[in-house]
């Protein structure tokens, strides 16, 4: 299991809640962590 954090450009973006998650996705799946790219996004569009 990588440990390791990937690095995301946050400065200077829209802080609109769905861009974030957005960003964060696509900076998982480009550091090859598939499963917590995915759980972002389905913890971030549930109701609960």
């Amino acid at each position: 299991m990588n440990t390791s954090k990937p690095m995301a450009k946050l400065l200077e973006e829209d802080v609109n809640i769905f861009n974030l998650m957005g960003i964060a996705y696509r900076a998982l799946k480009k550091a090859g962590l598939d499963d917590q790219a995915s759980a972002i996004i389905a913890g971030g569009t549930s109701l609960r």
